[in-house]
């Protein structure tokens, strides 16, 4: 497994999709718990400006590049991190491999009505998945523990947003016994069908950011927050250049 690169502070997983998956795979087979963290540009900026943030981030056993922002922070840090790993494809990903071998998905977030479109599509796509899950609205983080430990889940998605995913999984690691814990964002949206992925062609072209701002009109609000992250890491490159000179 590739190491973790420090990008401005923050550790990312050098990785491509296969390799996190295999990894989430042995981590479930050996019995034990990992965090798996996927930061875009927006966490990214957080990060940078938030140290608690930036320190739970840092926590966590796998962390997955997600975004065009992370590979423009290793671009400028010069670190060998060239490859995008989508949390939904990551998502996906695992699902499939999980229904395989009659795994069981639990997903916290959403509201219901998505949570139960998004159980109803997974086992639909992969009818061995053994899917269930609790949404982000109507109960208790207390609530929620105590429904996924019923479960008894190989992987849990967290989709809370962030950083109260993130936070989620980082104060409650000691709750659970095992399995993947995934921070993953608005994925149960996607899973459920009601929000649509950008088409291939923008993807390719690394456009999705746009087509997500086109399709949700309010995330071209967050757009500065891109030129904000640019700036720091311009600064932050150009202290470390004057202190190694």
């Amino acid at each position: 497994m590739k190491k973790k690169y420090n990008l401005f502070g923050i550790k990312i997983d050098g990785v491509n999709l296969d390799e996190a998956v295999a990894k989430s795979l042995a981590i479930i087979d050996s019995g034990q718990l990992c965090s798996v963290f996927t930061p875009n540009a927006y966490i990214l900026l957080e990060c940078l400006k938030n140290k608690n943030i930036r320190d739970v981030i840092n926590t966590s056993d796998l962390c997955i590049p997600d975004g065009e922002g992370v590979l423009r922070a290793a671009k400028l840090s010069q670190t060998p991190i060239t490859e995008k790993v989508a949390g939904v494809d990551y998502a996906y990903a695992l699902m499939k491999a999980l229904g395989k071998r009659e795994g069981r998905l639990f997903i916290y977030g959403g509201t219901s009505e998505n949570l139960n479109l998004a159980i109803k599509n997974a086992t639909n796509m992969f009818p061995q998945l053994i899917c269930d899950g609790i949404n982000g609205y109507d109960f208790s983080e207390e609530e929620a523990i105590n429904a996924i430990n019923k479960f008894g889940p190989d992987a849990v998605f967290v989709c809370l947003g962030s950083p109260k995913q993130e936070y989620f999984i980082y104060n409650n690691k000691n709750r659970f016994h095992k399995g993947i814990f995934a921070a993953l964002g608005g994925t149960v949206d996607i899973i459920s069908g009601t929000v649509k992925r950008a088409p291939k062609l923008l993807i390719k072209y690394k456009l999705e950011w746009f087509w997500r701002a086109f399709t949700e009109p309010k995330r071209f609000l967050k757009l500065p927050k891109l030129l904000e992250l640019e700036y720091r890491m311009r600064r932050l490159k150009s202290s470390k250049s004057k202190e190694e000179d």
